[in-house]
């Protein structure tokens, strides 16, 4: 290892009692070559993840004390499924949550379980169905449509 061979040279020709200091040892000139590269690749790899997971979902507080949150998309999905009482559902999570100090991590989820648990029946997603020809079957399956195989 040339570091090691440089440290080994430095010492011997010291023969001193003074301290080694990590700026006192000559060490090998950076690679500018392959190691460097990958570094910097590596970093901007890392750094265009970063950018991925940042756009965090925004949050709007609900309930007198505002410790219930939803996202747009929750809330309007709340206000359908339980459109005569959204309001009082949301006010009694905030006042367990208050009460009790507990958070949830999805409020939309705490809620439908306390509906299922008082014996609410959601409406199940009415799904329609195209029958397919032979030749739009074999052409979704090559497709790699997977819902077909």
């Amino acid at each position: 290892n040339p570091i090691d061979e440089n440290v080994n040279t430095y010492c011997q020709k010291s023969q001193s009692n003074t301290l080694l200091t990590k700026t006192s040892i000559p060490y090998p000139q950076k690679n500018q070559g392959g190691i460097d590269k990958n570094v910097k690749e590596n970093i901007t790899s890392i750094n265009n993840n970063k950018e991925k997971y940042k756009k965090k979902k925004e949050y709007k507080n609900y309930g007198e004390y505002k410790n219930v949150f939803f996202t747009q998309e929750q809330y309007e999905k709340l206000i359908e499924m339980f459109p005569k009482d959204y309001e009082e559902r949301i006010q009694k999570l905030d006042d367990y949550m208050q009460s009790s100090g507990k958070k949830y991590k999805d409020c939309l989820a705490t809620l439908r379980n306390w509906a299922r648990k008082e014996g609410y029946k959601f409406q199940e997603e009415k799904r329609e169905y195209k029958e397919l020809s032979e030749d739009e079957y074999l052409k979704k399956v090559k497709g790699g449509d997977k819902r077909y195989v």
